[in-house]
């Protein structure tokens, strides 16, 4: 079994102006996306809490923020409002090389 099991769907995120354009849909194999999902109680009711770490091995591109991820292979132009959004693209080096990306989505 593969460390890097899932097959997901990108969009890229442009501007044209102040509004978003979307490159895609990129298909992205040999990642892993570990979703977690959960709520925050408060005053007025619970609050959702769903995020995502994306695991993309060192030799591939990594995505960036405001990038748009989807588990599975879509072909819709533009994101789902259910996908996550980057936050953060963090390279994790062993021996000076990039060994894997670790992206954090909401």
């Amino acid at each position: 079994m593969s460390i890097y099991p899932h097959t997901v769907t990108a969009w890229i995120k442009g501007t044209n102006g102040r509004q978003a354009v979307w490159d895609g849909p990129e298909i992205l194999t040999r990642v892993r996306l570990d979703e977690s999902f959960g709520a925050v109680p408060g005053i007025q009711g619970d609050t959702s809490k769903r995020s995502a770490l994306l695991l993309m091995p060192g030799t591939s591109e990594p995505l960036d923020q405001g990038d748009r991820v989807m588990m599975g292979a879509h072909t819709d132009a533009t994101p789902p409002q259910e996908s996550f959004v980057v936050e953060t693209a963090t390279p994790i080096y062993i021996r000076n090389h990039v060994h894997h990306w670790e992206l954090t989505l909401a």
